[in-house]
């Protein structure tokens, strides 16, 4: 299965720098997709969601950094969804640590739905949020 999400001008939040890392991410979940509907080597697969974990929390580490720096008022609500997306990777590395093929491959799909539906969710709602914060208060 191969994910949809795709970038869009509509997914700008103003900023050069935040957009580029959430092209990043998009193009990183559609590579995740590929190498399930290739039924890539499970290591192949971990590696990129290592990798994709990572690059996300290092993101979203930026993305607060700079709400804080414009005195965004809802950080603290957008911190907890941070937060939450951190907490799932913590729980996901647990279960994956241990997983045998089948039933790794099994959860892929569920995973590659949730992270396709989180991002797209976070960039288009949560983070237009900030966006529209921003562009009417100016520094």
């Amino acid at each position: 299965m191969e994910n949809d999400i795709v970038w869009t001008p509509v997914m700008s939040v103003n900023d050069k720098n935040i957009d580029s890392q959430h092209k990043e991410i998009i193009e990183t979940l559609r590579k995740f997709g590929e190498k399930i509907v290739l039924r890539a080597n499970i290591n192949q697969v971990k590696g990129l969601i290592d990798v994709f974990e990572d690059y996300s929390v290092k993101h979203l580490d930026h993305e607060e950094k700079y709400m804080k720096a414009h005195k965004f008022p809802e950080l603290d609500n957008h911190k907890k969804l941070h937060d939450s997306y951190k907490e799932y990777f913590k729980d996901l590395n647990k279960k994956l640590k241990d997983e045998q093929s089948d039933q790794f491959l099994a959860k892929l799909v569920d995973i590659e739905r949730f992270l396709s539906n989180w991002w797209t969710n976070h960039i288009l709602v949560e983070d237009r949020k900030y966006a529209l914060y921003i562009k009417s208060h100016p520094k």
